[in-house]
């Protein structure tokens, strides 16, 4: 029938006295395990975790694994998908590399996840501000047609929108040439980047819509 109310379980707490700086975190869903990731960036030393959710859907409660820090440095801007095969797809920008936009796999195991080495995305300054869309977490995919990762990011020192196409080997992700989407001028984080994993075939692959805060838009199609 119609689903025309929700029941929500309580709130519980994750984080301790650090406490986790507004805009960022993120969460996904992994399929194959049953289990959510969240990444987040702590607001006191602006280090970077990832933590295993496990929903309880008879009391609708949640119960947290150990927080792994994936970034003990400075990130910016997390963001995380699922790849499959228990794993997930982390992007950010890694302020101790000079802003540089990165990613690293994480792979689950019970209520524990580890993570592969870290792989630079453009060796361009992308931290600030370059991630977000609007807050929404939705610069990031996996296509599961292709087994391919689409992301878009903004360069912090061009204002250019740009995106790459990544594949998974293992705990590594291999990038593509980062393509430019959109000419200089996006206003900040003022963009929306919306990825769509459920795609159609015959687009031949992922697909990446933006628009910005003038109303353009851009379909982005790798083979």
């Amino acid at each position: 029938g119609d689903l025309d109310s929700v029941t929500i379980g309580a709130a519980s707490v994750l984080s301790g006295p650090i406490g986790v700086e507004a805009g960022q975190q993120a969460v996904c869903y992994s399929a194959s395990e049953g289990k959510c990731v969240g990444v987040y960036k702590q607001s006191a030393d602006n280090d970077c975790f990832a933590v295993v959710i496990t929903p309880n859907g008879s009391d609708r409660s949640v119960a947290y694994g150990t927080p792994a820090e994936f970034e003990p440095t400075a990130g910016e801007n997390v963001t995380v998908t699922d790849i499959g095969s228990s794993k997930v797809l982390i992007c950010y920008g890694d302020d101790s590399n000079s802003g540089y936009p990165t990613s690293r796999v994480g792979t689950i195991s019970g209520t524990d996840i580890t993570f592969g080495d870290k792989d630079v995305i453009q060796s361009v300054q992308s931290s600030i501000g370059g991630f977000q869309a609007s807050g929404k977490n939705r610069n990031l995919t996996w296509d599961s047609n292709t087994s391919r990762a689409v992301f878009m990011w903004r360069q912090n020192t061009t204002n250019k929108l740009m995106c790459a196409v990544g594949s998974n080997s293992g705990t590594d992700m291999t990038w593509g040439t980062p393509v430019e989407v959109h000419a200089p001028g996006l206003d900040g984080d003022k963009w929306n980047a919306d990825a769509t994993a459920s795609l159609d075939p015959t687009v031949n692959g992922a697909d990446q819509t933006y628009q910005h805060t003038t109303g353009d838009s851009a379909v982005c199609m790798f083979s």
